[in-house]
């Protein structure tokens, strides 16, 4: 138990209400925008063939076989290499490591806040459904939001019989039986061994 206490690879410790609050929004502002980049790509090439019909009418002379004005080349040529980068620049981040492992912590203290909101508004409120709401809205399979609470719990609240209570209730609402939660437990102290072991080496 000292070692779990002493873990230093655990789900993101508990912040305060403003930070809490910063963090959803700033998750829910990437998800929003992960969700509109189809969009921008179908209106980006709505705009290309807009561009393309309005260049047409426009007289004067061209630039080489082309239907494109001398007069708007540089502009479009400055406009186009400015929205590849913004694009290039905007895919690269979302696929970054930094990216996909900041958005992982955001949803690993988005899960544990809402189980504690659920504890504290009544154990009873720990049911089977809750927890298949969770799966839906994270991601995460049912062993494991059994383990990376588990993992929380024993790093950030003291250990006391409120503690223990709270994760027999969690245990009994996911149904799992008791070579599946050994299994569980057993991951847990696999990685608290292979973190301190990296923190001794």
């Amino acid at each position: 138990m000292a070692a779990a206490k002493s873990n230093s690879n655990a789900p993101p410790p508990t912040t305060s209400p403003n930070k809490s609050s910063k963090a959803a929004e700033e998750e829910e502002a990437v998800k929003e925008l992960e969700e509109d980049l189809p969009w921008i790509q179908e209106k980006a090439l709505d705009l290309v063939e807009f561009t393309d019909s309005v260049t047409q009418a426009i007289p004067g002379p061209r630039v080489g076989t082309s239907s494109l004005p001398w007069i708007l080349a540089l502009p479009l040529d400055y406009a186009s290499l400015t929205f590849v980068i913004a694009v290039v620049k905007t895919v690269k981040k979302f696929s970054s490591p930094r990216h996909k492992r900041k958005k992982l912590v955001n949803k690993n203290a988005m899960l544990c806040k809402s189980i504690d909101e659920m504890f504290q508004n009544g154990s009873e409120q720990i049911k089977l459904d809750a927890l298949k709401q969770l799966v839906q809205k994270t991601g995460f399979g049912m062993e494991e939001i059994l383990r990376k609470y588990i993992h929380y719990t024993l790093n950030e609240n003291p250990f006391n019989p409120e503690m223990v209570s709270n994760l027999i209730q969690l245990r009994k609402a996911s149904l799992f039986d008791d070579s599946q939660v050994a299994e569980i437990l057993n991951e847990i102290s696999r990685r608290i061994v292979q973190d301190k072991a990296r923190h001794c080496t």
